[in-house]
């Protein structure tokens, strides 16, 4: 099982792009548009595309790739010069 695939969520928008043996999925951030996970199996994510009306069912071993973006770092507030 690919890693990425433990921090995909039920809600999240992602991209799928299909590869020549699989799928890659890129979780996207907040706000952006994008198929919506609808379902996380132990061994299947289910992905559904609004605006074609299709929902994909995929197997893990068929991803090739999963892109997270990392933690935006909240910035530190730093004292005020007297």
């Amino acid at each position: 099982m690919i890693s990425g695939l433990k921090q995909v969520q039920v809600g999240q928008k992602v991209e799928l792009k299909a590869q020549e043996f699989g799928y890659q999925l890129t979780v996207l951030p907040e706000g952006q548009p994008g198929q919506a996970v609808t379902e996380v199996g132990p061994d299947y994510v289910v992905v559904e595309d609004e605006v074609e009306n299709v929902t994909r069912r995929i197997p893990v071993f068929l991803f090739t790739a999963v892109n997270v973006p990392a933690p935006q770092a909240v910035p530190e507030l730093l004292p005020q010069a007297a």
